[in-house]
């Protein structure tokens, strides 16, 4: 960017496209730059802005993040760090998140949460190809009991960056809880982006219900299954990834 006679000028890194101006005094975002300046909008490109106001409370026993959306919106996924305690380490815990919000299943409260005990959470934005949101990683915020704490801005000191934490193979990683009644999380790796068909059987093989029928990034992806409108028994979910098919036993008891 540079200004002269009452004119910003601007150019996006990378992009091969002339410079744009943009009168003194006016506003425009940087999905309308986005737009302007490159004609097959190709966000994935695009490095996006830091992810702000991360806020957290429960939702339905269980922390729930929300966050404003980086810009441009449509450049952005979301990488989730969570560490336990003030002395602990950030681990990533969810990758490639296409919306501003995400619960945490693997916490809960009272059941689970020590209530001596804080969890922090932190998130970072990444394009497709890969470029992480500048200057750095949103606000942190912690959760004891039920109420939330903003606790410091943005820091890089993370041991697990998401994109290295991809699983080593397509696989359920947990079911939570199990049994349980009637609510149940599924919660699956991919190590590539792959087509995933995850969907539920009866153990004598009849079929229940399709959870899922889309296309997922590499990372962690976690599925609800609301068993309120069927009986209690065992029942089996099965995924379909590529040409890998993974199943596990899951008990509903009312």
């Amino acid at each position: 960017m540079y200004y002269d006679n009452g004119i910003y000028y601007y150019k996006l890194i990378g992009v091969n496209n002339p410079c744009i101006q943009i009168p003194n005094q006016s506003t425009i975002t940087l999905s309308e730059i986005f737009n302007i300046t490159n004609g097959n909008n190709d966000y994935s490109k695009f490095q996006p802005t830091t992810p702000t106001n991360l806020s957290i409370y429960y939702y339905q026993g269980n922390p729930k993040l929300v966050w404003d959306l980086s810009e441009p919106s449509e450049a952005a996924i979301y990488d989730v760090y969570r560490r336990k305690g003030i002395n602990g380490t950030f681990s990533c815990i969810a990758s490639g998140l296409s919306t501003n919000e995400y619960i945490d299943y693997n916490i809960s409260y009272p059941s689970y949460l020590n209530p001596s005990s804080y969890y922090y959470y932190k998130i970072r934005a990444r394009s497709g190809d890969g470029l992480l949101s500048s200057p750095d990683y949103s606000n942190t915020v912690s959760i004891k009991g039920s109420e939330p704490i903003i606790i410091e801005k943005g820091s890089s000191e993370t041991s697990e960056d998401c994109m290295s934490n991809a699983p080593e193979s397509f696989d359920i990683k947990s079911i939570y809880p199990n049994p349980f009644n009637p609510v149940t999380h599924i919660t699956f790796g991919l190590p590539a982006e792959s087509s995933v068909i995850l969907t539920v059987y009866t153990v004598t093989g009849n079929f229940v219900t399709n959870l899922v029928h889309d296309r997922f990034s590499a990372g962690y992806h976690t599925v609800t299954w609301d068993g309120s409108e069927y009986s209690s028994g065992i029942y089996l979910v099965r995924l379909v990834a590529g040409d890998v098919v993974k199943t596990q036993k899951m008990v509903l008891m009312k």
